[in-house]
């Protein structure tokens, strides 16, 4: 919830009135013949409202005063959310209404330096995971890769043999992917010798060390079965 028009003076009035609403709406407790409790959690950017028993969802009120309904679906990172309801009319943005048509966001630089998402940036990541579960992909436009800029191909950007630079993505996004690739595999050599090993010879060593370690098992189980000798 964002609070909008609100005179500065009186935002802990309204808190008061909303908090009001929320605990006269929450359902009774069959047991007891009482509405449900709740608790209030507050940090530097909102303020929660918890019911004290799942599902019922909890109220977060944004502590910060906006001008107008504008001014809020204007601050909203993702495209599909770019949307709210004031009590009387559904107001939405154009991007909002094309994202629930195509199921795609858009990605601008908003989603990582956006104003209201300083206290969750670090969290940014499992916000936009949250909502492609849900089915919205993101898009990246080819007119802002564009303005990335690309590694020389006289730089080497694989570990991998026999591999020809040129047929390479060589933009900063790729680059980065082949290099963490090429840090896991070291990681993974240096755990297990196996991977040191030219690729078609890897198969055969991880078949004689299952093979091994089978053995090893049924030699333990052999042992575990015989019966213990006594003085």
């Amino acid at each position: 919830m964002y609070l909008y028009g609100v005179d500065p003076a009186a935002p802990t009035d309204k808190l008061y009135e909303i908090e009001k609403v929320f605990a006269a709406n929450l359902p009774v407790d069959p047991q007891t013949g009482s509405r449900l409790s709740y608790g209030v959690l507050r940090n530097e950017v909102v303020v929660i409202f918890v019911p004290e028993r799942f599902p019922h969802r909890r109220l977060q009120v944004f502590l910060k005063l906006w001008s107008n309904p504008m001014s809020v679906l204007l601050n909203i990172g993702l495209d599909q959310i770019a949307l709210g309801y004031n009590g009387e009319d559904v107001l939405m943005l154009p991007r909002a209404a094309r994202a629930l048509v195509t199921g795609y966001t858009t990605w601008t630089m908003d989603l990582t330096h956006l104003e209201t998402l300083s206290h969750r940036q670090l969290a940014q990541d499992q916000y936009l995971f949250k909502y492609a579960e849900q089915g919205y992909g993101l898009r990246i436009l080819p007119s802002y890769m564009d303005t990335l800029s690309e590694t020389p191909v006289s730089v080497r950007t694989t570990m991998e043999p026999n591999v020809d630079e040129s047929m390479l993505p060589r933009d900063p996004l790729n680059v980065f992917l082949r290099e963490e690739r090429a840090r896991i595999a070291w990681w993974i050599a240096s755990k297990n010798e196996t991977f040191l090993l030219p690729f078609e010879d890897r198969l055969d060593a991880f078949k004689e060390s299952m093979s091994s370690d089978f053995e090893d098992i049924e030699a333990s189980e052999h042992q575990s079965r015989m019966p213990s000798a006594t003085a």
